[in-house]
């Protein structure tokens, strides 16, 4: 429903003559102010209604993506941690699921955090951009071995070339055994973190659930304003009643920050 067209019922020909009937063709050529307010506030609630909506489900996704990489780290460690020594096709497959995995997260984050809407939001889908990248580049002699494997981590994301793990000696792969071990453990730890309750996807998606919940009062206030002052003529009282009462809720905070 516009909820606009409620107001739309003033024209020049009606102020001159109040009881002529209005036909068809006459255009509305005199919206009342509160009509124009009306549709600015409707207009804006809309607006804000899309993209909450839209951050609400990149969220969404993002937490499924790093629950995912989180078992990819957890499967990581668990090889590490084996009695016998991975093969070169274990570690292969180890290492495609992770990196693949955690393009899979990083990508998300990006677009969770340029997308428009409340700034706290993109804030949080930053950090945890920033948390995932400090767990695979946070040491140098773990990124070493990786990369001596063909896994490197550039712009944000993580690119594998199987080949150099199949010209690897067996002293290289015990040795990247070890090492992945270690990498498995802080990504799965920054993963956890960011799961927790208390962690970022938890807090912003809770947050944005609240603002989905002051939007929809503000849009079912509107719509009972615009309903009980649409019969009644500009600037009478019980106009300015209507409008009060949606002003008084629209008054509620509207940030998730």
């Amino acid at each position: 429903m516009n909820i606009s067209n409620l107001f739309n019922f003033q024209t020049t020909n009606q102020r001159a003559n109040p009881f002529a009937a209005q036909t068809a063709k006459q255009p509305v050529t005199d919206v009342s102010p509160l009509a124009l307010a009306v549709q600015r506030a409707d207009q804006r609630i809309q607006t804000e209604v899309q993209d909450n909506t839209a951050q609400l489900s990149s969220f969404g996704q993002l937490k499924s993506a790093v629950s995912d990489l989180q078992m990819a780290a957890q499967s990581l460690d668990t090889l590490a941690s084996a009695d016998t020594p991975v093969s070169a096709e274990e570690l292969k497959d180890a290492l495609s699921r992770l990196v693949s995995t955690f393009n899979a997260a990083t990508a998300t984050v990006r677009t969770a955090a340029a997308l428009p809407g409340d700034m706290a939001a993109s804030q949080s889908a930053k950090r945890i951009g920033k948390a995932l990248m400090g767990a695979v580049a946070g040491d140098d002699a773990v990124a070493s071995t990786l990369a001596a494997l063909g896994v490197t981590v550039q712009a944000g994301a993580m690119t594998f070339n199987p080949g150099r793990i199949d010209a690897a000696s067996e002293a290289s792969l015990a040795q990247a055994q070890t090492a992945l071990g270690d990498w498995g453990q802080r990504l799965d730890q920054a993963a956890t973190q960011e799961l927790d309750t208390h962690g970022d996807i938890s807090d912003a998606f809770a947050k944005l659930m609240h603002h989905a919940k002051t939007l929809g009062a503000q849009q079912a206030a509107l719509q009972s304003a615009a309903q009980a002052t649409a019969a009644y003529p500009a600037g009478s009282p019980q106009r300015q009643a209507g409008l009060a009462a949606y002003r008084a809720n629209a008054q509620q905070p509207t940030s998730i920050a």
